[in-house]
């Protein structure tokens, strides 16, 4: 498709940008989050807890958490009622992505420590969308990429994570800012069970939210999937089967339903065929039952498949990235949709952004308009 990004882009956005992190100490390499006081208590230790908690109480919840239905009124009181408005189809969700401490790797880098700068351009994005389409209400957040994928073998796991007290900075900057905080999954060699047991403490929070990551999901159970790695081929793109897609849909569902928290947004990422099963790409022969056709929608739980890719003038700017979007979010369609838009930095070279960039009008009169608008 004519969004596809380049080698040049996957080598910044992941190898340059790494050696910059772990000098600086922004990556802790195989460290654990802090259960902090700072983490609400009383929540579910694991998810097998909430899987189990979850069983008693759905039937009393599930009118409330409707697959694809807005969420209840009567939950918008309390310290975190804000949480409730990020909620589909009625929100309308504007991110800015990036890779902490990499000004290549998306808006959140190349910002650095001008925070208020960031988020008065992120509530001035928002802004526009708000006044094209006022119907939607407009909910404002961060995604950064953790864990983040690695050219080097980390334990075998090929990834790397952020430091904890880092991951805590953004949790309690976006809280500050009645914005919600997503965190983007890059698994590389490990498994979604392993890494999303290491995010699960912040899961529990009302306003964090989920990305996953299959350009980097490079394995299936820890095991070879017939994907080539960055040391067979770092242009090579992973594929995300269903059944870990549905794994995750499972206790995040389990988890919002017995802790009664606002749904949480499941965000993966698309820009090529080959990330779904269903079609064949780098990881070899295709595998019909794990293609994303098999997804199962869950109370609790919003769906958004993201059209990613670079929409640069090489790549034929934004008719090939609104040609993706028809293809991933118009034909595909699961729930909810989604669209990223690679933003232009003096730092940046030709064909790492999209050239012209579409604009919120633009991007509003896709079909459908995308109920999460993601900008790196």
């Amino acid at each position: 498709m004519g969004g596809s990004r380049g080698p040049a882009t996957r080598i910044t956005a992941s190898l340059a940008a790494l050696a910059l992190l772990v000098g600086t100490g922004v990556l802790g390499l195989g460290q654990a989050p802090a259960r902090a006081a700072r983490l609400p208590a009383g929540g579910p230790s694991a998810a097998a807890t909430a899987t189990a908690t979850a069983t008693a109480t759905a039937a009393a919840d599930i009118g409330d958490y409707g697959v694809g239905q807005a969420m209840p009124h009567n939950h918008l009181v309390g310290p975190y009622a804000w949480t409730w408005h990020a909620a589909f189809p009625g929100a309308r969700v504007i991110l800015y992505y990036g890779i902490v401490g990499s000004p290549q790797g998306g808006v959140i880098g190349y910002y650095g420590g001008n925070e208020d700068g960031l988020l008065s351009q992120l509530r001035q994005q928002g802004q526009a969308y708000a006044t094209l389409d006022p119907s939607h209400p407009v909910v404002e957040g961060l995604d950064i990429a953790d864990p983040l994928a690695d050219a080097l073998p980390q334990q075998g796991y090929w990834i790397d994570r952020m430091d904890p007290d880092t991951v805590q900075h953004y949790v309690d900057l976006t809280r500050a800012n009645h914005m919600v905080f997503f965190m983007d999954m890059q698994i590389g060699f490990s498994t979604v069970q392993r890494e999303l047991a290491y995010l699960w403490p912040y899961l529990q929070l009302p306003w964090v939210n989920l990305g996953m990551d299959p350009e980097w999901d490079h394995a299936y159970n820890g095991q070879g999937d017939g994907c080539p790695g960055f040391v067979d081929n770092i242009d090579a793109t992973g594929r995300m089967r269903a059944s870990e897609i549905n794994y995750v849909m499972q206790q995040l569902s389990a988890l919002v339903i017995a802790n009664h928290l606002p749904p949480k947004i499941l965000l993966v990422h698309q820009y090529q065929f080959g990330e779904n099963p269903n079609y064949p790409g780098d990881c070899g022969q295709t595998l019909p039952s794990e293609g994303w056709q098999h997804i199962k929608l869950l109370p609790g739980v919003q769906l958004v498949i993201n059209t990613d890719g670079v929409g640069c003038a090489a790549c034929g700017g934004p008719p090939a990235k609104a040609a993706d979007y028809d293809v991933f979010d118009h034909d595909q369609h699961i729930q909810y949709a989604g669209i990223k838009l690679y933003q232009y930095y003096p730092i940046l070279t030709p064909n790492f952004y999209d050239e012209p960039q579409m604009t919120p009008s633009d991007v509003l009169n896709l079909d459908p308009p995308p109920n999460l608008v993601m900008y790196q």
